[in-house]
């Protein structure tokens, strides 16, 4: 395994959770990669904790969560994303997953809102406040 304490790179951090989800891992690392590239979405780390955010509109963005950290880091992750999305101006974001029990539990735990999506592609979303 690892050291919790010890940061890994982003790409590990997908490909092990990709893992632990039995999603094909490589593809996932390189798909993100690509819109990365093509300057579509961007990554932001905390801890061993990474939102890959993709953008779908003004304001509007697609939001993956991948992780391997235990949840008292998993908690100090999600408040620092909280804090970046509502300082980058992005005003909702949107989530392919249902039910992306994770991720939504912690979007309420640090008092995100989360409803039903307005947009058919999507199951649900939240306003960044």
């Amino acid at each position: 395994m690892f050291n919790v304490d010890q940061e890994l790179p982003a790409s590990q951090i997908i490909m092990n959770d990709a893992h632990a989800k039995a999603a094909g891992a490589e593809k996932v690392v390189q798909a993100i990669h690509q819109l990365v590239e093509q300057g579509k979405a961007i990554l932001l780390q905390h801890n061993n904790s990474i939102i890959v955010l993709i953008s779908i509109g003004d304001g509007e963005v697609e939001i993956h969560l991948y992780t391997v950290d235990p949840p008292h880091r998993l908690s100090t992750a999600m408040k620092y994303f909280h804090d970046e999305l509502v300082r980058s101006g992005i005003q909702k974001v949107y989530g392919t997953e249902m039910p992306d029990k994770q991720l939504i539990k912690l979007m309420l735990a640090v008092g995100i809102p989360v409803d039903k999506s307005d947009k058919p592609d999507y199951y649900w979303m939240a306003p960044v406040t």
